[in-house]
């Protein structure tokens, strides 16, 4: 800048009057943004001569005008010469003179510092660059968007600015740029955007002050990535370190000694420390009290001892109760408080450690809750018991004067609740005390507390006895050769008994409460018996009771068929079975023997064979052994004539048209054979004779589709049975059969499935997948064979379909399904056209499946191939015969993988010389 440019003439102090009232700039001055600008002024002469403006260096002119107001302002427009930057000027009206020169430039404001992707803590953040300030200056604001994160107003002779962030730093990148204008224009110019990243000042989370020695220490602000460390304040002691979250939060764990403490965090990213983090205030609790020792030196003191923190005081509290009872102080790492002169008693305690703190202390967190008891002294134990089996205890215990009497509960060992009723303890310190229920039979080991107030005493020395078994009772009912025994016992007892002449295991009764009761498998032999019974509870066995018994054999006894109509090959059942015995069954009035059987159980039965068609008076005997047993009552049953059986059908079976009936009727007795008729719906159908060495019939029918209802009866001799009960059948169609296609054979895209059936009928196909959707039906020709034709839209691939015949609405059912390989589509002729004529070798093209061969045949053989191994290629395909075509008309047949075969057009093949269209 010249020396004399004098960007503030107007406000120099000194200045002459005359050249106050003199021609003035008011503006430009400094950084214009064209080289064309807008000067202004006052102290013109209006109507008077142009104002002009020249170059102060060379007095050429640089702008010329006559727009002056009536008070003197004035406008001009200047410009820079080409080829500078920089023009010092001045304003020039003849009646009038010039004015001060000022200075303008267009040098832009630069914006270099930080340096683009700088990475910077938020202390080393300062803006600034270069600038042309004039007079009065110019204003530089940083802007992040619309923020404004600096400002400056720099005057003459500044050449450069400097602006440190008036707002917090975070821990993020920033993309800012300097917007700058001189303050006489409204012009705003911007620089170039400038990028850096910041590591900020760390934020710590605000959180309780009273902390443990080891905590986490969380906050926020930080570069993701960013190592944290944790110091004392005003200290370079590390406490803690931790890591940035991609987020910007972080934690570091922190491990300091206890009491009060001020702590601050920084963090490093890429070797660049921020500044430390405002100081966060902490009152360091020492550790809670573990591993407390409770003793008891002598009777009413109870001793705490454990380990503490250095310097530290323990107290000791009651429950709830924020006064200590007593204090200690930490030494060496350890402390040992007494509390003393304490009657027996019971007391929910806490501890705590403290530390002090100014006027006031730091506390640890409370112990867990210790339970102290002032302990009660061990009463003397002795015991004795008697046949009643109801013991009896005694002993001494303690009594304290002025306080209520003691008292003694005794317990089995293992459990909790009393053996027997709790006593109190004499004057004389004796007690005792009986069980008021008699015991079971068993080793006992008991013991005795002594029960003070609340507190109860470690117990006595245990004492054992035995309390034996009790003899069971028993006696014996007669029921035959199964007797039945019982007794009492003690309840929860095991009875076992044992017979004469036995030899194994003893047998267990069945026990229920103080009874029980046994009768055994194997039935006794008659004559005298003798058993034995013990019971065993609590480890102890009686001894046995014994009782002699006889046992008298007893009669069968028939229990079916007794009064009622049976057919001729009854089955007579009954009780009163010896094992191993045989029971025989007669006729009451010929005593001929009808049956016999062997007996394994109490329960028998004997199967009679061709008993005549009357009645029948019988009676039973059981034989085991000389004599035989008395005979059973006798019973009366009356053997008639049944229906037969019908095996096939069974109700609601379904039969084709000609099918077979069969099922069983009486066999042959003598010269005598049964006879089956057969009832359809009611009509008289037919008679046919059963065979006569196991009474088996058969009736071979030929009937029309329909629903119907089948009955039988037998004719044997001359008796005749009811008609059997109603079997209704359904007739329907028998199952088509498919001939051609067969299966597994190729099929194309249209197939006619042809085969046979039952004249008249009409035969449904379907795919076995879908047997909803009928693909269509066909009716069978009086030659009784079918067809249908059908156009098939199925992928390539194995294929199932199932036939059913269907007349009058019955229908036979869907066969197994008929597998066909179904082919793809065949391939299309593009070429040759129709009718063309080929001289020589003939070019044949059209359409097929990408990536699958062609093949080319005759179309009267396609064993005789005519071209192979083309492919198709984009879907289409093109080929030439591997041999010449003989002259004359032809088609040919084309196919792919897998895919039917396609037809040509009919072309033509020329002789040698001849000549088509």
């Amino acid at each position: 800048m010249s020396s004399d440019d004098d960007v503030f003439a107007s406000d120099e102090p000194g200045e002459s009057t005359e050249e106050a009232l003199g021609i003035q700039i008011i503006s430009p001055s400094g950084y214009v943004p064209e080289r064309s600008f807008l000067v202004s002024g006052v102290g013109a002469r209006p109507n008077s001569q142009p104002i002009e403006l020249f170059d102060s260096s060379n007095n050429q002119r640089v702008g010329y005008g006559y727009d002056i107001n009536p008070d003197g302002s004035w406008s001009v427009q200047g410009a820079i010469p080409n080829g500078s930057e920089t023009l010092t000027y001045y304003a020039h009206q003849t009646t009038v003179g010039p004015s001060r020169p000022k200075t303008v430039s267009t040098r832009a404001t630069t914006l270099v510092r930080p340096l683009s992707n700088a990475l910077l803590s938020s202390n080393q953040v300062v803006f600034g660059g270069e600038c042309f300030a004039g007079n009065p200056g110019m204003l530089i604001r940083v802007l992040e968007e619309s923020t404004e994160m600096a400002s400056v107003t720099v005057v003459e002779p500044a050449t450069t600015w400097e602006a440190r962030p008036t707002v917090f730093l975070s821990s993020r990148t920033y993309t800012v740029r300097a917007e700058y204008s001189v303050q006489t224009s409204p012009v705003l110019s911007y620089t170039p955007y400038v990028s850096f990243r910041v590591v900020g000042l760390l934020l710590i989370n605000p959180t309780s002050s009273d902390q443990e020695m080891r905590f986490t220490l969380a906050g926020s602000n930080g570069v993701a990535g960013a190592k944290v460390e944790v110091k004392v304040d005003f200290a370079e002691i590390t406490v803690g370190e931790g890591s940035v979250a991609t987020n910007g939060s972080w934690t570091a764990e922190v491990q300091v000694p206890a009491g009060p403490i001020s702590l601050v965090a920084e963090q490093i990213y890429q070797n660049v420390r921020s500044q430390r983090s405002s100081p966060a205030s902490f009152k360091i609790k020492p550790p809670k009290p573990t591993n407390i020792q409770i003793t008891y030196p002598s009777p009413g003191t109870v001793r705490f001892s454990g380990t503490g923190y250095p310097g530290a005081t323990v107290d000791v509290h009651i429950a709830n109760n924020n006064t200590p009872q007593a204090s200690g102080e930490v030494r060496d790492g350890g402390w040992v408080v007494d509390w003393s002169d304490q009657p027996p008693a019971r007391h929910e305690m806490n501890i705590r450690q403290k530390l002090a703190d100014g006027s006031s202390w730091i506390y640890s967190d409370w112990s867990d809750r210790l339970t102290v008891s002032i302990p009660v002294p061990v009463p003397t134990l002795t015991s004795q018991v008697g046949t009643d089996r109801k013991p009896v205890f005694s002993g001494t215990g303690h009594r304290w004067e002025g306080q209520p009497a003691a008292q003694i509960e005794v317990r089995r060992e293992g459990e909790q609740s009393s053996a027997a009723p709790i006593v109190a303890v004499r004057a004389d310190n004796g007690w005792t005390t009986t069980a008021t229920q008699a015991w079971d039979p068993g080793i006992y080991r008991v013991q005795a507390w002594q029960l003070f107030k609340e507190l109860s005493s470690a117990p006595s020395t245990t004492r054992s006895f035995t309390i034996p078994a009790p003899l069971p009772t028993v006696e014996v009912r007669q029921d035959g050769l199964t007797p039945h025994f019982s007794g009492t016992c003690l309840n929860g007892a095991q009875v076992k008994l044992g017979f004469d002449g036995e030899q194994g295991t003893p047998h267990d009764a069945i026990v229920s409460g103080t009874t029980w009761t046994f009768t055994r498998t194997e039935p006794f032999t008659p004559g005298p018996h003798g058993v034995s019974v013990t019971q065993a509870l609590g480890g102890q066995t009686s001894n046995a009771a014994t009782l002699a018994f006889d046992v008298v054999g007893s009669r069968p006894i028939i229990t079916a068929p007794i009064d009622v109509e049976v057919d001729h090959n009854p089955v007579v059942t009954g009780t009163g079975g010896i094992p191993g015995a045989r029971i025989q069954v007669f006729e009451a009035v010929t005593d001929s023997l009808l049956g016999e059987a062997s007996v394994t159980q109490n329960e028998w039965s004997v199967r009679l064979e061709d008993l005549a068609l009357r009645t029948y008076c019988i009676y039973a005997v059981q034989i085991h052994g000389e004599p035989p047993f008395e005979p059973s009552d006798p019973v009366s049953f009356t053997v008639i004539l049944f229906p037969p059986t019908i095996d096939h059908p069974q109700p609601g079976d379904k039969l084709a048209r000609n099918a077979v009936i069969d099922g069983y009727a009486r066999k042959a007795l003598d010269w005598d054979t049964a006879q089956v008729e057969l009832w359809l719906d009611g009509e008289f159908l037919d008679r046919v004779k059963a065979r006569g060495v196991d009474g088996y019939w058969i009736y071979e029918h030929a009937l029309p589709v329909g629903d119907y209802v089948l009955r039988a009866k037998q004719l044997f001799a001359d008796k005749e049975s009811v008609l059997s009960p109603d079997h209704a059948f359904t007739v329907i169609p028998a199952l088509p059969i498919i001939e051609s296609p067969i299966v597994q054979q190729h099929t194309g895209s249209r197939v006619t499935l042809s085969g046979f059936g039952y004249a008249g009928d009409w035969v449904e196909v379907a795919w076995s997948d879908a047997p909803d959707t009928l693909l269509g039906r066909a009716q069978v020709q009086g030659n009784r064979t079918w067809s249908l034709p059908l156009s098939l839209d199925r992928p390539a691939g194995p294929q199932h379909w199932v036939v059913q015949q269907e007349s009058e609405g019955y229908r036979s059912g869907w066969s197994e399904p008929h597998e066909v390989l179904q082919l793809s589509s065949a391939p299309t002729f593009t070429a040759p056209e129709a009718g063309h004529w080929f001289a020589d070798m003939v070019l044949f093209a059209g359409t097929g499946e990408t990536g699958k061969r062609i093949e080319l045949s005759q179309w009267f053989d396609s064993r005789r191939l005519v071209s192979q191994g083309d492919s198709v290629t984009d879907g289409t395909w093109s080929a030439s015969p591997d041999a010449p075509l003989q002259p004359g008309a032809h088609w040919v047949k084309a196919r792919q993988n897998d895919s039917d075969w396609g037809d040509s057009l009919r072309f033509e093949v020329a002789r040698t010389g001849d000549s088509g269209d």
